[in-house]
């Protein structure tokens, strides 16, 4: 890739400039830009998602929530999918969406806790 001498040069120069580069990094990552950035690789690497596919989904859910339909920023509804075969079903709020992983997607305990809640809330 690189001679030798010229390996030690860049090396030296990141060296000298390490702090200023890192800086920079931390600018882009918190920047308007490096999020929207961020959040395309993070839907097209884990769900094959483009934004326009994300987009399509919030507006067809009017930006509510699937589960508890209560309506949520652009930014904080997750994608929700089967583990086991990856389809993708809806969007969900942070609380729905970790309430669901915590319930092991199991229908049996989500229908448990269900019967748990009738027998045990006030009526």
């Amino acid at each position: 890739m690189y001679s030798p001498i010229k390996r030690k040069i860049y090396q030296k120069w990141y060296r000298n400039h390490r702090n200023e580069k890192i800086d920079k990094a931390r600018k882009y990552r918190e920047s308007d830009r490096g999020k929207l950035t961020k959040r395309i690789h993070s839907l097209k690497k884990n769900f094959g998602l483009s934004l326009e596919d994300y987009s399509k989904m919030f507006d067809e859910q009017n930006g509510k929530c699937k589960i508890c339909n209560k309506t949520q920023d652009y930014k904080l509804l997750a994608v929700d999918h089967c583990h086991s075969t990856g389809e993708i079903r809806g969007l969900l709020c942070n609380n729905c969406n970790v309430a669901l992983g915590l319930l092991q997607e199991q229908e049996s305990i989500i229908q448990s806790m269900i019967s748990y809640l009738k027998k045990r809330l006030p009526k």
